[in-house]
C-alpha cells in the first residue's frame, strides 16, 4: 500500500519567492515562469497506490468529461477515457512506473495528477487535471511548477507530456512554463486518434 506525500509549494509571491526563499533557474524552472501571479495557496501532490486506482478513476471521469465533451464528441472522450483511465488501465500503468495520486490545495482536494520518471533521464507528465471550480486561479500554473520541481529533484533534464490539439487553455498554460512542441497524431483503434502536440521544456 503506497500514499505519500510529495513536499508541497508553499504560499508564493509575484516575485517567485516562497516560505523558503526564492526560486530561480537554478531551480530548474525556466525564467519566464517565475514571474507570474500572486499569492497562490500551497499545492500537494499526495500519491496513491494500486488498490486505489478505481478510486482514482471514479474520481477523475466527471472531470474528464467535462473537459473534452467541450472539445470533442461524447463517444470519443468516452472511449479515450475507457481506454486509458479505467481502473485496469491505471494498475498496468503503476506496473509500468507511472505514479498517480491527487493534487490539494491547503487541505482540499483540487485535482489529479500521473507522471513517470523514465530511464532516458526524462519526465513524462502524464494527467493534470483540476476540477472545473479551481481552475482559472493560478493553482493549475502551480501544479505545473511543482511537476518542474520534481522532475529537477528526480535528477530529470527534461519534461515533457501531451496535450489534446484543441485544448488551447491548456495549451497555453504550458507555453507559460517555458514549453514548445510539435503535432503528433496516431491511431487508438476503433477509429479514432490520438491528435496531440507533444510539448517539453529542459531543465
Amino acid at each position: 500500500m503506497r500514499d505519500a506525500t510529495i513536499g508541497i509549494l508553499r504560499y508564493r509571491t509575484s516575485h517567485g519567492c516562497d516560505a523558503h526563499g526564492c526560486a530561480s533557474e537554478d531551480d530548474g524552472i525556466p525564467s519566464q515562469f517565475l514571474s507570474y501571479g500572486t499569492l497562490t495557496p500551497a499545492i500537494e501532490f499526495v500519491e496513491k497506490g494500486s488498490e486505489s486506482a478505481a478510486e482514482l478513476s471514479e474520481y477523475l471521469y466527471p472531470i474528464w468529461h467535462e473537459v473534452f465533451d467541450q472539445l470533442m464528441p461524447w463517444e470519443e472522450a468516452e472511449y479515450i477515457f475507457r481506454a486509458w483511465t479505467e481502473p485496469e488501465a491505471i494498475v498496468e500503468a503503476m506496473s509500468k512506473g507511472y505514479r498517480f495520486g491527487y493534487v490539494y490545495s491547503d487541505g482540499s482536494r483540487i485535482g489529479l495528477y500521473s507522471y513517470r520518471l523514465q530511464d532516458d533521464g526524462r519526465f513524462y507528465i502524464n494527467k493534470l487535471y483540476l476540477e472545473k471550480e479551481y481552475r482559472g486561479k493560478g493553482l493549475g500554473s502551480e501544479a505545473i511548477r511543482k511537476m518542474l520541481v520534481q522532475a529537477r529533484s528526480s535528477g530529470c533534464t527534461e519534461v515533457y507530456l501531451n496535450v489534446y490539439y484543441r485544448n488551447d487553455k491548456a495549451i497555453e498554460a504550458y507555453k507559460r512554463a517555458g514549453m514548445t512542441g510539435y503535432r503528433y497524431k496516431e491511431s487508438i483503434g476503433n477509429g479514432y486518434y490520438r491528435d496531440d502536440y507533444v510539448m517539453s521544456v529542459k531543465l
